[in-house]
């Protein structure tokens, strides 16, 4: 394989890790949406989603 054509194949594969990474996060979100509304405590949603409580806390405000 050529080096642009590794250089490519490298840069293809960071964009489907990013891509994936990105897809994780919104469906954690997706998931700590739904826990907060049926009342779920705080340590329960940062231990299923590993969100931070930092970030739970900004997901809680949005909703409201």
């Amino acid at each position: 394989m050529t080096q642009v054509g590794r250089l490519f194949e490298e840069e293809k594969l960071e964009y489907a890790k990013e891509y994936a990474k990105e897809y994780a996060g919104e469906k954690m979100i997706k998931a700590a949406k739904k826990l907060l509304e049926k009342n779920i405590d705080m340590a329960t949603i940062m231990e299923t989603t590993d969100l931070s409580e930092e970030d739970i806390q900004k997901i809680k405000q949005a909703m409201q």
